[in-house]
């Protein structure tokens, strides 16, 4: 950088064309030549900065803008005394605002051929104080330029400072550019694996899908050819159930009238049965009592032989009428004993039977008066 301000300064003294400028040139050209010194070092130190950000990489970054601050600071210096220098030769030398070097360099020749005498300090005093107002006025001119440059290096200068940070971010903006590019390709991708995935699932689902229809298909057909199968097999067995229930409504008929036939022959028969058991009973009565008084000491056979003749008259078969009238009608020997019956069903049982009832009391009376007597036995 210093070498680079070195061959600024040169190029600003020689002049456009190369050679050295004269003390008209250089003294006209002061505040110009500094003006041009420092917008061409601006671009050269970009220029240098960049090329050195772009080889050292981004932890020059900082030395840099040191050393351009630095020198920035070096030439405001630099012109500021040139400036003070030029303006100090003409207040010493009496000359006018618009005095050059080459002015100052033949005054003080001037000067040295006199032998130190002036003629120009016996001017009056009005001409100095015009002269000191016009000098404060340039000085002030001079002042509000060198502000208003100043200004334009800052701004120049933060431009600067903008763009070497936009310099030092680019290569971190290149690396989370790079990154967050990969990290969205691994998503990508990721996403295309899924969608893959998935386009499999969907394909197996579809044609699991084609399947189950297929199959369903076939089902409704079956359940189809079934409901038809059944609907003609619940018509016939319909049918069947009417005519079953036909017959069976029919037979109920008959069943009923069979019945009322059977009720009026049970009727009959208990009928016949009850005049059966007088008969028997009334003839058995009639039998018991021709025995005599022989027969009374048995009194438990001959109720038995009564009870036997009622129960073979309620189950055997039906005597003829010469049998029953004949002399020889006697009670018939049961098969087997019979138990004895108490009194109280003796006496239900032969309520039933008026005949048989007043036998029984009065062979019971005589049974009675026998054990009354004193040395008869029972």
């Amino acid at each position: 950088a210093t070498g680079a301000v070195a061959e600024s300064e040169a190029e600003v003294v020689a002049g456009p064309g190369g050679r050295e400028a004269t003390g008209e040139e250089a003294e006209g050209n002061g505040e110009l030549a500094f003006v041009a010194l420092a917008d061409s070092l601006a671009p050269r130190c970009l220029d240098l900065d960049a090329e050195e950000s772009q080889e050292s990489g981004p932890e020059c970054t900082l030395e840099l803008r040191r050393e351009r601050a630095a020198l920035l600071e070096e030439l405001c210096r630099l012109k500021a005394k040139f400036e003070l220098t030029l303006e100090i030769f003409r207040s010493i030398l009496h000359l006018d605002v618009g005095a050059t070097w080459a002015d100052i360099i033949e005054r003080c020749e001037a000067l040295a051929q006199s032998g130190g005498t002036d003629s120009a300090c016996s001017t009056p005093l009005p001409l100095i104080a015009t002269d000191a107002d016009l000098e404060r006025e340039r000085l002030e001119e001079n002042l509000e330029a060198q502000a208003a440059y100043n200004i334009r290096l800052r701004q120049l200068l933060e431009k600067q400072q903008v763009l070497l940070d936009m310099s030092a971010q680019l290569p971190q903006q290149n690396v989370d550019a790079r990154a967050e590019c990969e990290m969205l390709m691994h998503k990508l991708q990721g996403h295309q694996e899924e969608m893959s995935q998935q386009d499999a699932v969907v394909r197996q689902q579809a044609e699991q899908i084609a399947i189950l229809e297929a199959a369903l298909g076939e089902e409704r057909r079956q359940l189809l050819a079934d409901r038809k199968l059944r609907e003609t097999e619940g018509n016939r067995l319909r049918a069947d159930s009417e005519r079953k229930r036909a017959e069976v409504r029919e037979l109920v008929e008959t069943l009923a009238v069979r019945e009322d036939l059977v009720e009026r022959l049970r009727g009959q028969l208990s009928g016949h049965e009850a005049a059966e058991r007088r008969k028997r009973m009334y003839h058995a009565s009639r039998s018991s009592s021709g025995v005599g008084e022989d027969a009374v000491s048995d009194y438990n056979s001959s109720v038995g032989s009564g009870r036997t003749s009622a129960v073979t008259s309620a189950r055997g078969p039906a005597r003829t009428a010469s049998e029953q009238d004949g002399p020889s009608a006697a009670v018939p020997k049961p098969e087997r004993p019979l138990e004895d019956m108490g009194r109280d069903e003796r006496d239900a049982f032969l309520s039933q039977f008026p005949m048989s009832s007043r036998t029984e009391r009065h062979l019971r009376n005589r049974l009675d008066d026998r054990r009354r007597r004193p040395g008869v036995g029972t």
